[in-house]
């Protein structure tokens, strides 16, 4: 099954083929992305984990485009996965075994965390995607971090078929804490 982050329901139309085939600008555009860069990009690193990811990576990476960093932990991949990074502008790191399985998610988690520069930091696994509601949730979020209480929020996520066009229902709701502050904290 493939995971949505959303703030809303709205579900989005494509198929990781259409997105294969067309990359970058064409994928994100079939997302219901504008992929017209606002005058400064989302001070939040993208932090994500692949290995042999190239069936839905392109979708996940045109979601976030408009995010200042993205950092791509790759565990030696053998497909198209670390080309589709290097299009979409994304830093590869090693996760700390590459060729073995995750034994560690979190560790391996941290290794992007580490290495993020942006104030802001959000996890994305690489067979999801962020409406552009969650973006332009996360643009406000970041862009009033005088004002903010909070150093971490939760993200609602939906359970949703291959291609996003249909969102299934579950016994409750799931929320996970995804975006969190950089700079505060234990350290």
């Amino acid at each position: 099954s493939f995971l949505a982050l959303m703030v809303s329901l709205a579900a989005h139309q494509t198929t990781s083929s259409d997105c294969q085939a067309t990359r970058r600008k064409g994928c994100a555009a079939s997302l219901g992305y504008s992929y017209r860069h606002l005058p400064m990009k989302i001070p939040c690193t993208i932090g994500m984990l692949t290995y042999n990811s190239e069936k839905n990576l392109a979708r996940a990476l045109a979601s976030v485009v408009d995010f200042a960093e993205v950092i791509v932990a790759d565990g030696g991949s053998t497909d198209a996965t670390l080309e589709i990074t290097k299009e979409y502008g994304a830093r590869v790191i090693s996760q700390s075994h590459p060729g073995h399985a995750i034994t560690d998610f979190s560790r391996e988690r941290n290794l992007t965390l580490s290495a993020a520069t942006q104030p802001w930091f959000f996890y994305l696994d690489s067979d999801e995607i962020m409406s552009p509601e969650l973006v332009s949730f996360i643009r406000d979020i970041t862009s009033h971090t005088t004002t903010l209480a909070f150093g971490a929020y939760r993200v609602r996520y939906l359970k949703t078929n291959a291609d996003a066009s249909k969102v299934y229902r579950t016994y409750k709701e799931y929320y996970q804490i995804r975006l969190v502050r950089t700079d505060v904290g234990a350290h």
